[in-house]
């Protein structure tokens, strides 16, 4: 009776030792708690992190272009991830490699696009546009993956739009730079979209590094 189940009503049959046909027995579903909090942790994080990154962006793109910044941006962290990850990336499918190609190249479209729009719209404006995806998200989720949205979900995504609103708002014209931003938002919904489809928790972190690989290049045709 071991392993990953649970007995009730178990006794063993006399010399064959087989239970009984009274014995019921069901999955025993792992304690995912502790995980379920350090990821919540995570994402935390990451938010703080991709929020401060608007004003800090906005200022270095008033002493170089975007493609170039993105271009030494991401060769940076895909030579670093890919030495500190090296095993993970090693151990992808050729499968899981290529989804990561396409992933990174809608990664990689986006951070172009939102960037180019953070150069015509203030820091606060762009951080509230891009942040639609959060809506996106779910609706490209229902229609391109038959996902059944619960109104909890929808709720949450009422709520952080409001929330955008008020942190980021004073006032909101509707311009070039705006458009593509809003277009960057969306492309961001579907590279969710992606992630949630095509990552399993072995694959994640070579996933991120065959992103990052694929991201720096994007910026080259463009150059």
């Amino acid at each position: 009776m071991d392993g990953p189940y649970r007995y009730s009503g178990c006794t063993r049959v006399p010399i064959t030792g087989r239970l009984t046909p009274s014995c019921v027995v069901t999955t025993a579903a792992p304690s995912t708690t502790r995980a379920t909090g350090w990821a919540l942790v995570g994402l935390l994080v990451v938010a703080a992190a991709w929020g401060s990154s608007f004003p800090l962006t906005k200022v270095l793109l008033g002493s170089m272009s975007a493609l170039n910044f993105l271009a030494v941006r991401f060769a940076l962290a895909a030579i670093v991830m890919a030495a500190v990850f090296l095993p993970a990336l090693r151990r992808l499918s050729r499968r899981a490699v290529v989804r990561g190609l396409w992933l990174g190249l809608a990664y990689g479209v986006t951070q172009i696009v939102q960037t180019i729009g953070l150069q015509y719209t203030p820091a606060s404006v762009s951080g509230f546009i891009t942040g639609m995806y959060v809506v996106l998200t779910p609706l490209f989720a229902a229609v391109l993956l038959h996902t059944l949205i619960g109104p909890r979900v929808w709720v949450g995504a009422a709520v952080a739009t409001v929330g955008l609103a008020v942190l980021g708002l004073n006032g909101l014209a509707i311009g070039f730079g705006e458009t593509i931003t809003l277009v960057s938002a969306a492309i961001y919904a579907v590279h969710i979209v992606g992630l949630g489809a095509w990552t399993t928790a072995r694959e994640a972190v070579g996933l991120a590094v065959v992103q990052m690989i694929m991201t720096e290049p994007c910026a080259w045709p463009a150059r």
